[in-house]
């Protein structure tokens, strides 16, 4: 999942910190905290199912992810 970051309109790019949250299953969710390819305009994170990472497709994923109002909080920082 790549995030868009453009409208903060960062000088550099900055240290980029992620959360999940939403009403329930949130503790079976890993790797959106992991950050890749940071830039001053976006990031990319890899959430997966942490009980079975393998065999949940991404479909399944997101049909998760609308039932349990899964949303990525993220905050970007200047040092």
């Amino acid at each position: 999942m790549m995030v868009n970051t453009s409208n903060c309109s960062f000088s550099t790019t900055p240290t980029y910190f992620t959360s999940v949250a939403g009403i329930d299953q949130v503790w079976n969710l890993a790797g959106f905290s992991c950050i890749y390819s940071a830039t001053q305009t976006s990031f990319s994170v890899y959430p997966r199912h942490s009980v079975n990472p393998l065999g949940t497709t991404s479909a399944q994923l997101m049909t998760s992810a609308t039932a349990y109002q899964w949303n990525l909080n993220w905050l970007g920082i200047i040092e």
